[in-house]
């Protein structure tokens, strides 16, 4: 089934990127992370968009900046019994000719993704 949520993200960056596009360079880290991942729970299908990015706090010792991102992203989680539709992409030979599904790879332009899922 999949859902739309809010979730939180900490992020840390070295200081060597500290600059003006430092909010460019955490949205760039955050979808590369996190779009197409999986925690064991869910999957996270597509990050729609960033709500907020706390300001930094810079931890002494290492000069690292940490900030914490709130994003809302559509989720897959499949339940027990669920039926999913698909094509196998890939043959895994080593588990007696199991099938598995290959996601596919999101398009470039996030926008054109987003207005796709809402038609």
């Amino acid at each position: 089934m999949f859902f739309l949520r809010f979730l939180e993200r900490e992020i840390s960056i070295h200081p060597s990127f500290f600059g003006n596009n430092v909010h460019e360079r955490l949205k760039d880290r955050l979808y590369a992370d996190l779009e197409g991942s999986c925690n064991g729970e869910y999957y996270i299908i597509c990050i729609m968009d960033i709500h907020n990015i706390s300001p930094g706090k810079v931890r002494p010792g290492s000069g690292e900046a940490h900030f914490t991102i709130l994003y809302r992203a559509i989720l897959w989680k499949p339940f027990k019994g669920e039926t999913v539709g698909g094509r196998p992409r890939e043959e895994d030979t080593a588990h007696h000719g199991a099938c598995r599904l290959i996601a596919p790879s999101l398009p470039s332009n996030r926008k054109v993704f987003s207005a796709m899922l809402v038609l």
